[in-house]
C-alpha cells in the first residue's frame, strides 16, 4: 500500500517527496565493484571478508545488496573464481 496512500486513505494530502531515488546496484554494477575487489586482493573473499570490507564503502554494495541482485555468496565465489583462473 505504501505510505502515501495510507496518508490519502486517511483522507489528507500526502507532501510532495524532496528527493528522487536512483538504484545504484543492478546487477552489472555489482559484478563490476566485485570483479574489481578480486583485482584489488587477489583472490574471492569469504563472505566474512566481504562484509567486513564492504563496509564503510561507497564502491562497493552492501552483502544484502550482492545477495539481492546476483544471488547467494556461492554464485558469487564459482563465478568470480572462474574469472580469476581465466586471468
Amino acid at each position: 500500500m505504501g505510505w502515501a496512500a495510507a496518508v490519502r486513505a486517511a483522507g489528507l494530502a500526502p507532501r510532495p517527496s524532496r528527493r528522487s531515488y536512483t538504484r545504484q546496484w543492478d546487477s552489472s554494477a555489482c559484478w563490476t565493484a566485485l570483479e574489481g575487489l578480486v583485482d584489488e586482493c587477489g583472490h574471492v573473499p569469504s563472505v566474512q571478508e566481504y562484509d567486513r570490507l564492504a563496509r564503510g564503502r561507497d564502491d562497493l554494495p552492501s552483502l544484502s545488496t550482492v545477495r539481492n541482485r546476483v544471488g547467494g555468496w556461492a554464485v558469487v565465489r564459482i563465478r568470480l573464481a572462474t574469472r580469476l583462473a581465466g586471468a
